[in-house]
């Protein structure tokens, strides 16, 4: 049996990292895929408001859900080491031939790797390039480690998707991130709001559309344009706050037949100063759909 094993931070598991897992098994004929999510990884910290280890281990469960997703390392004492976490799959699994899954910059330190020597007689690797052009330099240190060491390596060569972690992290409190994300791990992001995430706005539309009959939803899209609108309005009104409040609930019940926003809504929109994509999706989140705004308060 070929057993294909994947290990990473996952902060979080994106479409690079799926299609990584995804290329690799179909190019190794991999008969079963484990996901090891990191504990303590040694080579570097966790970003700042990282979700726990228990949230990372839920979104490695949505992002690959055909492969085995182990807490292994989440449940070890210290830092987590794959030469550990090798060792506890050979012996959970005699007789497989384990292949662990490295990328270019993984590849190109293993050297430094605690106990690297041990890895080697323990899997083969199969390394992928991370970025366009690294194809050359994994072949000329995959050579180099094989003639040093006695490495087995297996080269995968695919046109990578982008794996930036960081800027993926940075664009989720900016409703961005939705294009680098399955849907199941963008999903559980903004339930749970982990990274400070804020629904985009597209995204959330197309959420509330599927609890919606196809000729509502025209009445509802003008019921949360008016909304917004008016709220922009009224911060300029020379009406009172109890006015605006009425005049605008007055007028989205009109539109909406019952879908309005109540007297608290329109003070708050007018008073805060949001711009017009906050306030639809604020719309949305506690008005539009109360069995989905349970789950997408801000």
């Amino acid at each position: 049996m070929r057993l294909l094993i994947y290990g990473g931070t996952f902060n979080p598991p994106h479409l690079g990292h799926i299609d990584a897992l995804s290329c690799a098994a179909a190019s190794l004929s991999a008969d079963r895929c484990i996901v090891v999510p990191a504990g303590i990884p040694p080579h570097k910290a966790l970003a700042e408001g990282s979700p726990t280890a228990e949230e990372r281990l839920r979104l490695c469960e949505l992002a690959f859900p055909d492969a085995d997703v182990t807490p292994m390392e989440l449940r070890r004492e210290g830092k987590s080491y794959t030469v550990d976490t090798l060792r506890e799959i050979s012996r959970g699994n005699p007789g497989a031939e384990l292949y662990f899954l490295v990328g270019t910059d993984m590849l190109l330190y293993m050297e430094q790797w605690y106990e690297f020597r041990a890895l080697f007689s323990l899997c083969t690797l199969a390394a992928l390039p991370r970025a366009d052009g690294d194809l050359a330099e994994i072949e000329r240190y995959a050579a180099y480690l094989r003639e040093t060491y006695g490495a087995r390596i297996e080269i995968i060569a695919k046109t990578p998707l982008p794996m930036d972690s960081t800027a993926l992290r940075a664009a989720l409190p900016r409703r961005g991130g939705t294009e680098r994300l399955c849907d199941a791990v963008y999903s559980e992001i903004i339930r749970c709001r982990l990274y400070g995430a804020k629904p985009d706005l597209a995204w959330l539309r197309g959420k509330t559309d599927a609890y919606l009959k196809p000729t509502r939803i025209p009445h509802v899209r003008g019921c949360e344009e008016t909304a917004a609108r008016l709220a922009l309005g009224l911060r300029s009104s020379c009406f009172s706050m109890e006015q605006q409040g009425q005049t605008l609930l007055f007028t989205v019940h009109g539109y909406g037949h019952g879908v309005g926003l109540s007297q608290w809504g329109a003070e708050l929109y007018a008073r805060q100063g949001w711009d017009y994509e906050k306030i639809l999706c604020h719309y949305y989140q506690n008005a539009a759909l109360q069995p989905l705004a349970s789950a997408l308060q801000s």
